[in-house]
């Protein structure tokens, strides 16, 4: 178990975070290989857990789908107009959202099977704010092109602040699911 939550740990590392000297030093599939490697050792102990199988299929999914990732900075363009790569950017973050909403609920899961209460409710709290943040931002980001105000602007950059924080909390709170141990 605890091997299965170390590769969702450091796949989730490897997706969240970019070096990009050239090419990304963090591949991001190497990430999402990393995910569908430890959704698969949690699945052997937790079959039934319906949502590990989804989870593994958006892992692989992105996997072929982020090998662009690898040569092209992620950073979307900053002048004002949509291009094909934007679009990618958008509809891969929209995936991954998914991908990260089901290691939520196998973390949820994961702690009420193994009756870890304050890990259930710190998980859920968790949860619910990184939700809501990344649903505002993209709610904002989708209306960015018709807004030119400075107010607008600084709200997202506030938000995308709080969204890499919360990212952090969630690597550091994984990392603490390695340690539990089942009843």
């Amino acid at each position: 178990m605890n091997e299965g939550f170390q590769k969702l740990f450091w796949g989730c590392f490897f997706i969240f975070f970019e070096i990009h000297i050239f090419i990304d030093l963090l591949l991001d599939p190497v990430g999402y290989m990393l995910i569908f490697s430890g959704l698969r050792l949690i699945s052997h102990e937790y079959p039934l857990i319906t949502e590990i199988d989804k989870a593994k299929r958006f892992a692989m999914l992105l996997t072929f789908l982020s090998i662009p990732t690898v040569f092209i900075s992620n950073v979307g363009n900053e002048i004002q107009r949509i291009t094909l790569w934007d679009a990618y950017l958008f509809s891969i973050g929209i995936i991954q959202f998914i991908l990260i909403y089901f290691i939520f609920i196998i973390m949820l899961e994961f702690a009420k099977t193994s009756e870890a209460e304050s890990l259930y409710t710190r998980t859920s709290k968790l949860f619910n704010v990184y939700t809501t943040v990344f649903i505002t931002i993209t709610i904002l980001q989708t209306f960015s092109i018709n807004f030119t105000n400075n107010l607008y602007f600084s709200l997202l950059v506030i938000l995308n602040i709080v969204m890499l924080i919360l990212t952090i909390v969630f690597l550091v709170h994984l990392h603490r699911y390695k340690k539990w141990q089942t009843v």
